[in-house]
């Protein structure tokens, strides 16, 4: 006959299991109902459901930023390590054209602005890139530094200003330390940053909009909106919201210009490392993955009617 401490242990266990699945049931049912959380908030892009998946050439596996060139309507992208840009057919990923301006280095995000490419470092060191039968490069220095670790670039036309995001320190050398991740601007018209941040990200910003919109969720979910750090940030064209990719936690996050964060992606597994995003004029939405296990990816998503 089995010991009563026997069947104790086996209740126990028995119930640990229950729980254990329970949390996981819990963690996906949220992910696959990631369109219906938000009904008050109207974001316009089911990420469960791209348009166009692009599989990228092998020479772009770890392309790590894109922008979109509404002229030619074609992906600017770069690759992490090259001093390449590449011009892409959106519709199905054939380079159409390199422009060569720098051999290697830890190249991170890409901005298309007026003819010039902006290319910036994790250290935060802009190149300003004029294509043409000589390419020529500029190098602008931000103030920012390896510490602040910027992973993501985008573009205000109206305010004519760069937004750099960073994965790691709120602070510039120097100065007092911040608490969150940052976001500054780089202003074209100075050709210098604006030394204090548009804003900073706090995880208790991110974890009470969760709260607030969605309720209690698993201890699983809340590590991933707690591992929060910016990979790339784009200017949507009609809203003027940011979007703000986190490779860490493979997430989305929409923040107003003050930095108020007005909805949360938890991204699919399919796209393995977020490290890009952009907009046409149109609104609609390109996110490329960096390829770990397989291919480089970039996935288009249309508006929802």
């Amino acid at each position: 006959m089995m010991s009563k401490n026997y069947m104790i242990l086996y209740v126990l266990l028995f119930l640990l299991l229950i729980g254990c699945k329970s949390e996981q049931d819990n963690t996906e049912a949220l992910i696959n109902r990631s369109a219906e959380w938000f009904k008050n908030d109207d974001f316009p892009y089911n990420l469960k459901k791209p348009a166009l998946e692009l599989k990228m050439p092998m020479v772009l596996k770890e392309i790590s930023g894109l922008s979109y060139v509404e002229e030619t309507k074609q992906l600017a992208v770069i690759n992490d390590e090259l001093g390449n840009v590449y011009l892409l057919n959106p519709e199905n990923a054939k380079i159409e054209e390199k422009i060569k301006f720098q051999r290697f280095g830890d190249y991170e995000a890409i901005e298309y602005v007026d003819g010039d490419y902006f290319v910036t470092n994790s250290k935060g060191d802009l190149r300003r890139i004029t294509p043409g039968k000589e390419v020529k490069m500029e190098l602008l220095q931000t103030r920012l530094g390896y510490e602040n670790n910027v992973e993501g670039m985008g573009y205000d036309e109206k305010a004519n200003v760069l937004f750099l995001a960073c994965k790691d320190q709120a602070q510039l050398t120097g100065e007092d330390k911040k608490k969150g991740k940052a976001v500054y601007t780089f202003s074209l018209d100075e050709m210098k940053l604006n030394t204090d941040p548009l804003f900073v990200v706090k995880d208790n910003a991110l974890l009470g909009w969760f709260e607030n919109n969605v309720g209690k969720v698993s201890k699983k979910i809340e590590d991933r909106i707690s591992s929060f750090s910016p990979s790339a940030i784009s200017l949507h064209p009609k809203t003027r919201l940011l979007y703000v990719t986190s490779a860490r936690g493979d997430l989305l996050v929409v923040f107003d210009l003050n930095g108020n964060v007005k909805h949360i992606e938890l991204v699919r597994d399919h796209m393995e490392q977020i490290e890009g995003v952009c907009f046409d004029k149109k609104g609609r939405l390109f996110i490329s993955s960096e390829g770990v296990s397989k291919k480089g990816r970039v996935f288009a998503f249309n508006p929802l009617d």
